[in-house]
């Protein structure tokens, strides 16, 4: 696939975008990116997942690099979890697969890509519930679970043996196959949207897992480059990467990065969680105007 001069420019604006969106609020923008290259790009949508994983397994090795030996990472939850998710974005590739290689349907009158629809409603479920998760912290709580208080997430609940003792947690034992499913649900949205699942696994291990947030975050990194690792190798495998498309993104994305780091230090962390969520309803909205599109 050849890209056009404002494919080009249009793809830079989004890697520029959206690496300010990680610098400024630590997300990796998978959740942005992969619906933006679909819909104001049209890339092709296992291209746009494929490329948009290389990517982040790019960006996310940097950030294993410089946090190495921080001690922030729990390495029994992140193996657990990590082969679930491995697992789980196997699934996500081969649902993506099996969608691209169904006929079009034909909505109102016209044909339209079952797998597009798909994606599409996907991400406005995934991009609806992070909003109203965001809102309700930024409302009724002031600040994720702070790192001196007794913390016990709800998989702690879970009464599935095997169990395993995890010493990071404040309550140890932990059901081993809820770790397992709980990594596999990521690894399935990883490897079907194309999105590194930092923006749902952190908050996932602080409050599901009951990892204290500085560990959360470490941990977080370590099962992003896990899963998009398997997806970027996958991908590569059957060919869904753009080379010249992966060069825009890499040098958007650092450069906004770049810009987004030095912007956060100016924002308050209450107020940064609030911009956030205005981010999240501006590509609702254009998520749910594609969908809405498709039918009209």
């Amino acid at each position: 696939m050849d890209l056009s001069f404002v494919q080009i420019i249009v793809s830079g604006v989004i890697a520029l975008l959206v690496g300010l969106l990680t610098g400024i609020f630590g997300v990796g923008g998978g959740f942005l990116m992969t619906p933006a290259l679909i819909i104001l790009v049209a890339i092709p949508g296992p291209m746009a997942v494929g490329t948009g994983l290389v990517n982040f397994f790019a960006n996310s090795t940097l950030g294993i690099i410089k946090r190495r030996g921080s001690g922030t990472v729990a390495p029994k939850i992140a193996l657990l979890v990590g082969i679930g998710s491995m697992v789980g974005v196997m699934l996500g590739s081969w649902i993506l697969e099996s969608l691209n290689k169904l006929p079009p349907i034909t909505l109102m009158g016209r044909e339209q890509s079952l797998l597009e629809l798909v994606l599409m409603i996907v991400f406005l479920l995934l991009l609806t519930g992070i909003a109203i998760f965001m809102y309700w912290d930024v409302r009724y709580a002031a600040r994720l679970r702070s790192d001196d208080e007794i913390q016990v997430g709800l998989l702690a609940r879970v009464k599935l043996p095997p169990y395993g003792s995890f010493q990071m947690l404040d309550e140890p034992r932990m059901s081993i196959p809820a770790l397992f499913l709980f990594g596999v649900f990521g690894g399935i949205l990883t490897g079907l949207l194309g999105i590194g699942g930092g923006v749902i696994m952190l908050p996932a291990l602080i409050y599901l897992v009951g990892l204290h947030t500085h560990k959360a975050a470490g941990t977080s990194l370590l099962l992003v480059w896990i899963a998009s690792f398997a997806g970027a190798v996958n991908n590569l495998f059957i060919g869904n990467v753009h080379w010249i498309l992966l060069a825009i993104l890499l040098a958007g994305g650092m450069l906004g990065t770049w810009i987004g780091t030095h912007l956060s230090l100016y924002i308050s962390s209450h107020n940064t969680r609030k911009y956030f969520i205005l981010v999240l309803l501006l590509a609702i909205i254009l998520v749910a105007g594609r969908i809405i599109a498709m039918f009209f």
